[in-house]
């Protein structure tokens, strides 16, 4: 295949005993055509024999985000290094609809964004914790539990269920709701 995706997490130890952990998707493209539009996000170059690739951050990558919302969609489990990825579909997670274009959100924040069609937002927890993460409780119990109508509704997200028996929350799925600029740049303007 000319394109493959990996999914990684990494504990960082800081110098006062501190670890925390941390999520990295990659997409390493072995055909140079499409690593061009890539070039932004490239990590790394790979040579495998005479075959010459770039190692991607995903997050930014249409087809990683095309295969994580299929995989949410279907609500599969996949089998992988170290344990496995447990894709949780929400109620509201619409079907694939005809047109569906994947756009990178590049505000600058913590976590990584996707717009799936006019529907989903998917985001990339870059900074990961054991156990269930705040904004997906959250975004459950208000669309969910008690209907909250005035916030996105929660859609999905996907963990990894480590060979240790520790779950981390590495992505979740909300309503996106179109708007006219972004709330992490107002705030971070003021």
């Amino acid at each position: 295949a000319d394109v493959d995706h990996m999914v990684s997490t990494v504990t960082v130890k800081t110098t006062d005993g501190i670890a925390r952990d941390y999520f990295f998707p990659f997409t390493l493209r072995w055909d140079e055509k499409s690593s061009a539009a890539m070039r932004p996000f490239a990590l790394a170059k790979v040579r495998r024999g005479p075959h010459m690739g770039m190692l991607f951050d995903a997050a930014n990558d249409d087809g990683f985000v095309r295969t994580i919302i299929e995989h949410l969609r279907a609500g599969r489990t996949v089998q992988v290094r170290g344990g496995e990825l447990r894709f949780h579909p929400g109620a509201a997670l619409p079907a694939q609809a005809d047109e569906e274009p994947i756009r990178v959100i590049g505000a600058e924040q913590s976590n990584a964004a996707a717009a799936v069609g006019d529907s989903v937002l998917l985001k990339f927890y870059r900074r990961v914790e054991t156990g269930g993460h705040p904004e997906i409780e959250m975004g459950r119990y208000l669309t969910q539990t008690v209907g909250f109508a005035h916030t996105p509704r929660f859609m999905g997200h996907v963990e990894f269920a480590g060979d240790d028996g520790r779950i981390r929350v590495l992505a979740g799925a909300f309503e996106y709701v179109n708007n006219q600029g972004d709330a992490w740049q107002d705030v971070t303007d003021a």
